[in-house]
C-alpha cells in the first residue's frame, strides 16, 4: 500500500474527536497554527466534511482551528453562543467573524446575538429598529433622543414610545410635527404660538377653547364651531 494511502487509512481509524479536542489545548500560536494546518490537511485527504466532523464531536472552536469558515459553521447550526465560546471572549475576533458573514441585523438576531452584541458590531440605529428592536429596548441600551431624531424617527413614533412633549420640544421637533404627534393646542400654546398659528396647524374650535382661548378670540380668528 502506498505510504500516503496508508496514512489516510490510519487517520480514518483514529479517534477524530480526541484529535479535535486537543486543538484548543495547543499553547503557543506557532505550534497551534502548525497543528491546525497538519490536521486540516489530514481531514482533506480523508475527505471528511465539516458536517461529518461535527457528527464525530467537533465543536466550533475545533472547526475554526482547522480552517473552516464562520459561514460554514452557521450552516451546520452553530449559533451565537458557540461563536462566542470559540473566540474565548475576544471581541475583536468575534467582530471579524461576524463581518465575514456580511449579515444583516435580523439574521444576527435570529442567530442569538443580543442587542448589546449587535451594537458592538457597529450596526446603526435604523438597522436595529428595522430588525424589530423596540424604541424602549434601544433607549435602555443607551440611545439618546438626539440620536433618534438624527435617524429620522418621527415625533409620532417617539410619542408612542413614551417621550414627553417637553422632551420632543427640547429635541427641536417643529410645531407641525408636534401637532401631527397628537399633542394638544394647550401644550403647543406654551411654546408661544398664537391662536392664528394654532388654527393654521389644524386645531379646531373645541381644541382652541380647551387651550384657554375665549369665544371672542376664537371667532375673531375665523374658527367656526
Amino acid at each position: 500500500m502506498p505510504r500516503a494511502q496508508h496514512k489516510t487509512n490510519q487517520f480514518r481509524r483514529a479517534d477524530i474527536a480526541q484529535v479535535l479536542r486537543a486543538a484548543p489545548g495547543i499553547g503557543l500560536y506557532a505550534e497551534r497554527k502548525k497543528f491546525a494546518t497538519q490536521t486540516y490537511n489530514a481531514f482533506i485527504s480523508a475527505k471528511l466534511t465539516a458536517k461529518e466532523l461535527k457528527t464525530r464531536g467537533a465543536g466550533a472552536t475545533n472547526l475554526l482551528s482547522i480552517g473552516f469558515s464562520t459561514r460554514q459553521l452557521i450552516t451546520l447550526g452553530f449559533r451565537a453562543n458557540d461563536l462566542k465560546r470559540a473566540t474565548q471572549g475576544n471581541p475583536r475576533q468575534l467582530l471579524g467573524m461576524v463581518k465575514s458573514l456580511n449579515a444583516d441585523v435580523l439574521t444576527l438576531k435570529r442567530l442569538g446575538f443580543s442587542l448589546r452584541d449587535i451594537i458592538n458590531f457597529h450596526y446603526g440605529l435604523t438597522s436595529l429598529a428595522m430588525a424589530g428592536f423596540t424604541i424602549q429596548e434601544l433607549r435602555k441600551a443607551g440611545f439618546t433622543l438626539k440620536e433618534f431624531k438624527d435617524a429620522k424617527f418621527s415625533a409620532i413614533t417617539l410619542k408612542k414610545a413614551g417621550f414627553s412633549f417637553k422632551q420632543l420640544c427640547a429635541a427641536d421637533y417643529s410645531p407641525r410635527q408636534l401637532f401631527s404627534a397628537g399633542f394638544s393646542a394647550r401644550e403647543l400654546r406654551t411654546l408661544g404660538l398664537s391662536i392664528h398659528q394654532l388654527r393654521d396647524l389644524g386645531y379646531n374650535h373645541p381644541q382652541l377653547k380647551n387651550a384657554g382661548f375665549s369665544e371672542n378670540e376664537i371667532t375673531k380668528a375665523g374658527v367656526r364651531k
